[in-house]
């Protein structure tokens, strides 16, 4: 477990950052149904109080990571995966950071030109033509998403099956371009599963899933994907954090 002290000059309140640090614990160290450490662990390792851990224990609870059990402790809930919008990762970085094997089983790689608002989005010429990939990313031989990624064919030119499938597009697109992507503008709505993304996803025609689209930028805020992501709704957790303005 982390043990890097709070940072209490931090317009973040305390119990918050320790809610932060308990979900990267439960994302890195442990499975559900396994037991976290007891208050007074918590309380002696971060010098806090006992009322700032259990609001963070609440918090947790409440977002469906753990279950506390009176007179026994609390324990990682067996949940679908949670998805932090705040957060800019990739599958494969997601997947690895909840100890769990991505694959990628790949569906299309063609070169097209890309539909008027995709292009307007990656700022292509009329005539400039994109990589078209698309993915089936699973977590330990589980399906979780379907994915569709636009990228110019100039960044990444001759690009291969093997290389997409070698790892992420985001670890492929930083070492080709010695930039790192920096941020994305992302848009969350619902859907509901078609019969091919049924069939692909192992669930049900009809299924809920939650549909991520939007375009990722390098540091110089040049756009260089425009993804569209099918999630399971029973595999994951859309979340974010919100602060309000003073």
């Amino acid at each position: 477990m982390p043990n890097k002290p709070l940072n209490r000059n931090s317009f973040e309140p305390l119990y918050y950052q320790l809610t932060e640090k308990i979900r990267v614990m439960i994302n890195q160290q442990f499975k559900p149904g396994d037991l976290l450490p007891s208050e007074t662990d918590l309380i002696t390792r971060y010098n806090v109080s006992r009322n700032t851990v259990r609001q963070a224990i609440e918090v947790l609870e409440q977002q469906g990571f753990v279950i506390s059990r009176r007179g026994k402790g609390t324990y990682v809930a067996s949940k679908g995966s949670r998805y932090e919008l705040a957060k800019l990762v990739s599958f494969s970085e997601d997947m690895r950071q909840r100890g769990l094997k991505p694959d990628t089983r790949l569906l299309g790689l063609a070169q097209r030109l890309a539909p008027d608002y995709i292009a307007a989005e990656l700022r292509l010429q009329p005539d400039e033509q994109v990589h078209e990939i698309r993915r089936l990313r699973l977590a330990d031989g589980e399906p979780m998403a379907i994915s569709t990624a636009y990228i110019p064919c100039s960044l990444l030119p001759g690009l291969s099956g093997e290389a997409i499938a070698a790892g992420s597009l985001f670890e492929l697109l930083s070492s080709q371009l010695a930039q790192r992507i920096s941020y994305a503008n992302r848009s969350l709505s619902p859907a509901l599963a078609s019969p091919e993304q049924a069939e692909l996803l192992k669930v049900e025609v009809g299924s809920a899933l939650m549909l991520v689209t939007g375009p990722a930028f390098l540091e110089n805020d040049q756009p260089v994907e425009f993804v569209i992501t099918y999630y399971r709704g029973d595999r994951y957790d859309f979340m974010f954090h919100a602060v309000r303005n003073p």
